[in-house]
């Protein structure tokens, strides 16, 4: 994978559309999104999961002739921005495109081609048997509406996203518990909603644990991954019983004067883990997580 990615906008100009839709899984933090056609507002779009995206853009008043501006949720860009293609930036060779990148932390999903190793994320490893766990990574979407024409009025909020994994959980040995863990990209959402199936099959009661992760930067700055932060939320276990189910949390708008309640909107993730001895799909039954995060509080 080359950076940066080299969007086709020009394509949605020729076709004479309204907008060029940016929409990406992300997979690497700082990851470089190229729009090579001039636009007339930036908005982000309602399947994003990330809150912020920086923008940068050629601007021969500009030391280095680059200048950036912050596009958000509740704060998008309406005004032009030129692309030009006829014009490098000084020093890089590059065509004056403009440009565009998480401002929110995108933990590392996989081996990048240039950032260090470290540029990801891990569970903790102080368990013996950390080795055994699963990990699902929900990569964060990035959708950003970059308009031809003057947008119309729009939305300040995202759309609701929904989850449901199986969960299969592996042990080192019969006797011994292990771990599924589940990230959801949650970015400062309002809402989050989880509920823990156990099937028809069920023949042992499910642990769960849940926590909100906040990254925060890294001492001295640098490409090294920030230091994520992890506030438990709740813990509880789901009957054995054949088809139970349990609700097992809901972050809601808070009741501020309770001590423990956490701001609303507050966490980039949330980790939820589901712990029992070992078990997979023809020896359980269908165990399932379903997860909802929204910008809409219930």
């Amino acid at each position: 994978m080359s950076y940066p990615q080299l969007e086709q906008s020009s394509d949605t100009v020729l076709a004479s559309k309204d907008l060029f839709r940016l929409r990406t899984d992300l997979k690497y933090n700082g990851e470089i999104h190229g729009i090579d056609t001039s636009i007339r507002g930036l908005v982000i779009g309602p399947q994003s999961d990330l809150q912020n995206v920086r923008v940068y853009y050629f601007d021969p008043k500009a030391p280095g002739f680059v200048s950036e501006l912050l596009v958000s949720v509740s704060d998008p860009f309406i005004g032009r921005l030129d692309a030009r293609m006829d014009q490098d930036y000084p020093g890089l060779g590059t065509a004056g495109r403009i440009f565009v990148t998480n401002d929110d932390f995108v933990p590392g999903l996989g081996a990048h081609p240039t950032l260090p190793v470290d540029q990801q994320f891990y569970i903790d490893s102080s368990n013996p048997d950390y080795d055994w766990d699963i990990v699902v990574w929900h990569a964060p979407q990035l959708d950003l509406l970059a308009y031809h024409i003057d947008p119309p009025a729009v939305p300040i909020a995202r759309a609701e996203r929904q989850w449901s994994d199986e969960v299969i959980i592996v042990a080192r040995d019969p006797l011994t518990t292990g771990k599924s863990w589940f990230f959801y990209p949650h970015y400062r959402r309002k809402y989050f909603h989880a509920r823990l199936y156990n099937g028809a099959f069920a023949s042992q009661t499910l642990g769960y644990e849940i926590y909100g992760v906040t990254f925060y930067p890294t001492l001295g700055g640098g490409f090294g991954s920030p230091y994520a932060h992890l506030t438990q939320l709740t813990t509880g276990s789901v009957a054995s019983t054949a088809n139970s189910a349990a609700v097992l949390y809901s972050e809601k708008v808070p009741d501020l004067a309770t001590p423990g309640t956490h701001p609303i909107g507050y966490f980039d993730y949330i980790l939820v883990g589901v712990s029992g001895t070992a078990f997979g799909y023809n020896t359980q039954g269908a165990v399932v997580l379903d997860a909802i995060s929204s910008d809409w509080a219930a």
